[in-house]
């Protein structure tokens, strides 16, 4: 449900399949028994950690969330991930723990301009594949 009120529509069924990959951990995040943000990691091809999707209802708690994430996989060989750039709080704390920057990412539209909350978008799902 956390998913589906971010994105607007379901993707459960890529979800469940991503969480069970190879070399994948998930972390969710509870408050009151309510869901206030979930994030996985993953190697790539390279063997780094690759960040994505965080999602959480405040900075604080992806912050926390991505440091523990980071934890599961120590041994990687760098890190990827893609934040949004309006999402200044993500930026902030990103660089404050002294992950560097390397590129940026322009977003393309082809018909319209999505309008997204990305308040809550900390990493995106798959730049690739997903507009979260």
């Amino acid at each position: 449900e956390y998913d589906r009120a971010l994105a607007g529509y379901d993707r459960k069924r890529i979800l469940n399949r991503i969480c069970r990959e190879n070399n994948t951990e998930t972390l969710i995040a509870f408050k009151h028994d309510a869901c206030v943000g979930y994030g996985m990691i993953k190697r790539n091809i390279f063997d780094a950690a690759r960040v994505g999707p965080l999602y959480a209802n405040d900075s604080h708690v992806a912050e926390v969330m991505l440091r523990k994430l980071l934890e599961a996989m120590p041994d990687a060989k760098g890190l990827a991930m893609s934040t949004i750039s309006n999402n200044l709080k993500s930026n902030e704390f990103v660089k404050r723990m002294g992950i560097p920057i390397h590129d940026n990412l322009v977003r393309m539209y082809t018909k319209e301009k999505m309008m997204i909350n990305t308040s809550k978008i900390f990493a995106q799902f798959d730049v690739d594949f997903s507009p979260l």
